[in-house]
């Protein structure tokens, strides 16, 4: 085998190689992008949940508020 041939050999294995390596890092990276959007997903439905627990507990908060707000009207409006 001549130096020239053992020189093309190591272009074809290099370049095989590293063909290889991108397309695993590719695969590797789509993964990654479907993780990411399942974990927004996941995100998003966590958030939706905390805010309509907070939503809830604001209107519970705003009717006691309310009826403290009555009540202290009604002591307020008897006479002494």
């Amino acid at each position: 085998m001549t130096q020239e041939e053992l020189f093309a050999d190591l272009k074809q294995f290099i370049a095989t190689t590293v063909s290889q390596q991108v397309s695993d890092v590719r695969e590797d990276i789509s993964r990654l992008g479907e993780k990411i959007e399942q974990l927004k997903t996941d995100v998003d439905e966590r958030l939706d949940v905390i805010q309509e627990a907070i939503g809830e507990a604001q209107e519970r908060n705003e009717a006691k508020f309310d009826d403290h707000d009555q009540r202290l009207r009604r002591l307020e409006q008897r006479p002494a």
